[in-house]
C-alpha cells in the first residue's frame, strides 16, 4: 500500500506542475477508478462486519468519476448561461447522496441507539445548511450577475453544502469521544475535507472570483481519491463498522457553539440581504427556516440528553450496578430522612440486615457469573416478599438491608423479619443449578 500511495503522490505533484500534458485527464480517471476498486478489494480482504456502507461509498465515488467525465465532455466549467448542461450535476450530486448514506451506515454500525443516529444527522444538517446560507449570501450572489439562472446558482452552492455534510459525518465517525482512533477513519476525514476544498475552489472558479491553472483544480479531488485508497486498504478498515460501547454524555461545548452560530446566521442574512430580489428571498427564507428549525431541534435534544445524563449519573451514585437496588450511600441518606419523619409521626422504624451464608462457596464452585445471577434472584425475592412501603437495598457483596417503615410495635417488626426469613425456605433455581 505504501508504494501505491507514494505513486499517487508523485502523480499529484506531476499533475499540479503540468508535466502530464494530455495524459492528465486519462490518468486522473484511472486514479478515481482505483479508489473505487480499492474499496471493493479492502472489503474482500479484511471482511468487515457490516459491508454495505463501504460498497455504497464506492458507488458514490463511481458517480463522481462519471460526473467528472461528463463535465469534461460537455465543457460546463465556467458556463453560467441558461444553455449550461446540468447532466454532469445530475450524475455527481446523487454521488454525494450515496456516499453520505454509506458514511452514515458506518456511523450507525458503530453507534448503538436511535437517538445518537438522529443527533448525527442533525449535526451534519446544521453544518451543511449554514454553509449553504453563507455560500449563497457571500459568494454566489456577489460574484454572479442577475442574468445567471437560479438553477445554475443553486447547483454551484449545493456542492460545498454536500461536502460539509460529508465532512461532518466523517468527523463524528472519527472523533467521537468514546470511539477508537482508527487510521481508516482519519483517512476518510482527509478524503472528505479534500472534497470540500475542491468544491470551494471549483465554486470560486465557476463564479470567476478567482483564476487558477486547470491542473490545480483537480489536485484536491485527487488527494480525496488517494485518501480513500489509504482508508480502504489499511487493516483498521475492518474495525470501522465494529460497534462501540458509548454512554449518553452531556452535549460537548463544540456542538453547542456550532448550534449557537447556526442560530445567529439567519440574523446576519436578514441584515445583509434586505434588498435581495424575490428569487433570492425565496431561497434564503427556505434555507433560514430549515437551518433555524434544525438548530433548535438539535439544541433541544442536546439539553434533553444532558438532563438524562445527569439523572443517570445520580442514579449510578446511589444504586447498585448489578441489582439496581439502592446502595449503602442511599440507605444512609434515606435513614436520616426516615428517622426525622418517624419522630414527627410518632411511628417506629426497623432495619433488617441480611447476608447470604456460604456465598463465597457459590462463586468458587459455579463461577462469578452464576454468583451474580444468584444475587439478582435474591434481590428479586426480597422485592416481591416485602411491603411496597419498605426499602430493599444491597449494601455489600452478599449483604442486603430492608428498612421497615410505619411500624407501631416491635412485635410487628419481628413478625415481618420472620416472614422475610421464610422467603428463603425454598431453594433457588439459577441457570439449571439448585442453590
Amino acid at each position: 500500500m505504501q508504494f501505491g500511495l507514494a505513486g499517487g503522490l508523485l502523480w499529484i505533484i506531476a499533475h499540479a506542475l503540468g508535466l502530464l500534458g494530455p495524459l492528465a485527464g486519462a490518468t486522473f480517471a484511472i486514479l478515481a477508478a482505483a479508489a473505487a476498486s480499492a474499496t471493493v478489494l479492502g472489503v474482500r480482504w479484511y471482511q468487515p462486519r457490516v459491508r454495505w456502507p463501504w460498497y455504497c461509498f464506492a458507488s458514490g465515488l463511481t458517480l463522481f468519476l462519471v460526473g467528472g467525465v461528463a463535465r469534461e465532455a460537455l465543457g460546463t466549467l465556467g458556463d453560467l448561461t441558461s444553455h449550461r448542461s446540468l447532466i454532469p450535476d445530475l450524475i455527481t450530486i446523487p454521488g454525494y447522496v450515496v456516499a453520505s448514506i454509506g458514511l452514515f451506515g458506518m456511523v450507525r454500525a458503530r453507534q448503538t441507539g436511535h437517538d445518537r443516529e438522529i443527533d448525527t444527522v442533525l449535526d451534519a444538517v446544521v453544518a451543511a445548511l449554514a454553509c449553504l446560507a453563507l455560500g449563497w449570501l457571500f459568494v454566489i450572489n456577489p460574484n454572479l450577475i442577475s442574468k445567471t439562472p437560479l438553477s445554475v446558482r443553486m447547483v454551484l452552492t449545493v456542492y460545498p453544502t454536500l461536502s460539509v455534510f460529508l465532512v461532518a459525518i466523517t468527523a463524528i465517525l472519527a472523533f467521537s469521544a468514546s470511539g477508537r482512533r482508527l487510521p481508516s477513519n482519519r483517512f476518510l476525514v482527509g478524503s472528505t475535507v479534500s472534497v470540500l476544498l475542491g468544491d470551494v475552489i471549483y465554486m470560486l472558479i465557476e463564479t470567476h472570483a478567482v483564476r487558477l491553472p486547470a491542473t490545480i483544480i483537480d489536485v484536491p479531488y485527487a488527494l480525496a481519491y488517494l485518501f480513500v485508497v489509504a482508508a480502504t486498504l489499511h487493516p483498521s478498515m475492518h474495525s470501522v463498522t465494529e460497534p462501540i460501547t458509548t454512554s449518553e454524555a452531556a452535549p460537548t461545548v463544540g456542538r453547542l457553539v456550532t448550534v449557537a452560530v447556526a442560530l445567529a446566521i439567519p440574523g446576519v442574512i436578514t441584515v445583509s440581504r434586505v434588498d435581495a430580489p424575490s428569487s433570492d428571498r425565496i431561497v434564503l427564507v427556505v434555507t433560514v427556516l430549515s437551518l433555524t428549525g434544525a438548530a433548535i431541534v438539535r439544541l433541544f435534544r442536546a439539553l434533553r440528553a444532558h438532563a438524562r445524563s445527569e439523572a443517570r449519573l445520580l442514579h449510578q451514585a446511589t444504586h447498585d450496578m448489578l441489582t439496581g437496588l439502592p446502595n449503602r450511600a442511599y440507605v444512609h441518606e434515606y435513614l436520616d430522612h426516615a428517622l426525622a419523619r418517624t419522630a414527627e409521626a410518632d411511628s417506629r422504624l426497623a432495619v433488617l440486615f441480611l447476608d447470604v451464608d456460604r456465598f463465597k462457596l457459590v462463586n468458587d464452585s459455579h463461577g462469578h457469573s452464576l454468583g451474580d445471577a444468584f444475587l439478582l434472584a435474591v434481590a428479586q425475592r426480597l422485592r416481591t416478599g416485602t411491603r411496597p412501603s419498605d426499602l430493599v437495598a444491597r449494601i455489600g457483596g452478599d449483604e442486603f438491608v430492608v428498612v421497615l417503615n410505619n411500624l407501631q410495635t416491635e412485635t410487628g417488626a419481628i413478625d415481618i423479619a420472620q416472614r422475610t426469613r421464610q422467603l428463603f425456605a425454598n431453594p433457588f433455581e439459577v441457570r439449571g443449578t439448585e442453590l
